[in-house]
């Protein structure tokens, strides 16, 4: 938790617990929605809220908002965040140790100092680049 809040208005100190920290938002990362009726009955299920509204014709807003709540008209709405994103492994080429597990292809990106094609090439080649494989397989 931060200990600075910045406010444009007065804060009285019994008003710390309002405040929370935003968190980061993952583009990755997709709701997948499970649609139950009344008799707890699975009737279907969705990859995101977008395939929900498509199915029910609604606007994507109002689908957002029914997941967030949980129903839409005489459905019970479950929803279980699911992400897109692929864990890279690097080893050591002369030793083939892990040396780092890398949460998405972008952090790759940045940590190879490389392009996308060629981070793809490597990982489906198996080639070494400055001393280090790179793998969507957490062993060689």
């Amino acid at each position: 938790m931060k200990k600075f809040i910045l406010s444009f208005e007065p804060v009285i100190t019994g008003d710390f617990e309002k405040y929370t920290e935003k968190p980061v938002g993952d583009n990755q990362l997709r709701k997948h929605v499970a649609v139950y009726n009344l008799d707890n009955e699975l009737v279907t299920e969705f990859k995101s809220g977008r395939e929900m509204a498509k199915y029910f014709k609604i606007y994507g807003k109002i689908a957002r908002a029914a997941i967030a709540k949980g129903e839409f008209q005489d459905f019970l709405l479950i929803a279980k965040e699911v992400s897109f994103r692929k864990t890279i492994y690097v080893f050591d080429s002369s030793t083939h140790q892990l040396i780092d597990k890398i949460n998405g292809v972008s952090k790759a990106l940045k940590y190879a100092k490389i392009h996308y094609y060629t981070l793809k090439s490597l990982i489906e080649n198996g080639n070494s680049f400055k001393g280090k494989i790179y793998s969507y397989k957490d062993k060689l």
